[in-house]
């Protein structure tokens, strides 16, 4: 039986379509998960309230799972937006010596290299990716938003599945299967219908990059558009991979490792045997690997970092031990848009 260390950090991972929440030790045994809805759109009509329920409602579910700690030696938040909002949410509702919140690289980043140095890129709903090297520096790139940038994301993606399929319809561009995958997939008499949900705000933008799959599928069945699309994805992810490592100028071996997350990159499917591909004609001795766990973890080990916690292999090993408790943690990252 793991002998327990009882102070309490608490880790928080808001997502655009769900939170999750770890609460653990600073021994690195996890205790409880809890879950709450959304914390995205922060500045938008409801946003600070929506923000507020999800850290509020998930971390309420893993205290009253783990024993209902009072205190906390550190509570950390990754969230996609809304950082200022979210600490100060923290703040108000729970007691800890420290509490910071960031937006959700670093802990993508820490789910695959547990604090150490290294790439995170984020391809979910939006793309963005963080450097962090052996000196402790930082470097962002990408992370501007679907009307500005987020170029390779699942929103791009869906949005030029949608926009291929009108230029096909239209005759003013090639055929392709997703003329009739797309409304059949939202469940649409015909890509009008589609068109006019995205105007009307009907369809938000993770329903949007939920359409990925169906891209890839088709690209697997050598749809020359799909194809195309998924290229063009890959294409502007190792340019953002590239940028950021151009800026981080890595000088040691180990910093050379690209983690990967997002609901857009799962390892085997078409993009990420791109995006591999990628790196290793373009990113010479880079490693791209999956992470070990999901990004919730990653937030937990800077939440132990936070605490002055030095996240060694006898804490690495109690993490791994104690997250098969909970199948949500353990083995395969969850799909998150």
């Amino acid at each position: 039986m793991m002998q327990r260390d009882f102070r309490y950090v608490l880790a928080v991972d808001g997502g655009q379509s769900s939170t999750a929440c770890v609460l653990g030790t600073t021994g690195g045994e996890i205790l409880a998960v809890g879950h709450g809805g959304p914390a995205n759109h922060v500045h938008q009509p409801g946003g600070p309230e929506r923000l507020r329920r999800a850290i509020v409602e998930s971390a309420g579910e893993a205290r009253a799972r783990g024993g209902n700690p009072p205190r906390f030696a550190a509570i950390y938040l990754a969230l996609t937006g809304g950082a200022r909002e979210g600490e100060e949410i923290a703040r108000a509702n729970f007691d800890a010596e420290a509490i910071l919140a960031e937006g959700d690289p670093p802990a993508a980043l820490a789910s695959g290299t547990f604090g150490g140095p290294g790439i995170g890129l984020i391809a979910g709903t939006g793309a963005v990716a963080i450097a962090e090297t052996a000196r402790g520096e930082r470097i962002d790139r990408g992370g501007w938003g679907y009307l500005v940038g987020d170029e390779g994301s699942g929103y791009w993606i869906g949005m030029a599945a949608v926009q291929a399929a009108a230029r096909a319809l239209d005759g003013r561009g090639p055929s392709t299967v997703l003329v009739e995958r797309v409304p059949e997939f939202f469940g649409a008499p015909n890509l009008r219908v589609v068109a006019s949900r995205i105007y009307g705000f009907e369809l938000e933008r993770p329903q949007v990059a939920a359409l990925t799959p169906v891209v890839l599928d088709a690209a697997a069945r050598s749809d020359a558009v799909a194809v195309g699309i998924v290229d063009m994805a890959a294409e502007e992810l190792v340019l953002l991979l590239e940028s950021v490592a151009r800026a981080a100028a890595f000088a040691e071996e180990r910093e050379r490792v690209i983690v990967a997350t997002g609901g857009v990159l799962r390892p085997g499917n078409l993009l990420w045997k791109k995006l591999a591909a990628g790196i290793e004609s373009r990113l010479s001795g880079f490693r791209l690997i999956e992470p070990r766990f999901p990004p919730v973890i990653g937030a937990y080990v800077l939440a132990l970092r936070l605490a002055g916690v030095t996240v060694d292999e006898r804490v690495i090993d109690c993490i791994g031990r104690s997250s098969e408790h909970f199948p949500a943690l353990a083995g395969k990252r969850p799909v998150r848009m």
